[in-house]
């Protein structure tokens, strides 16, 4: 099987094009792909923002240098986050 950019598959001598059903299947497919993608990153963009607020609200009016380090802390816990689960975001 050989699949193109027009989203065609050739085997043998059929061939399945993008105007019908399988078209339609792969649209689908697709569109669900990248919705499960900004999903995904919006939820990992709240997670950062309140594991960050976690770490800020630890202390009282953090300094320039606290808020730098409460980064590096943050970014070390999710980093072992990551780690924990396997690969880079929720998708592993």
């Amino acid at each position: 099987m050989v699949w193109d950019n027009a989203l065609t598959m050739q085997n043998g001598g059929s061939q399945l094009d993008g105007s019908g059903l399988f078209g339609r299947v792969v649209s689908i497919l697709e569109t669900s792909r990248a919705n499960v993608v900004r999903s995904v990153n919006s939820e990992m963009v709240a997670a950062y923002w309140l594991i960050g607020r976690e770490i800020v609200e630890e202390g009282d009016s953090p300094t320039k240098e606290e808020l730098e380090q409460a980064l590096r802390k943050e970014r070390m816990m999710i980093e072992e986050a990551i780690a924990h689960y396997g690969g880079k975001g929720y998708g592993g």
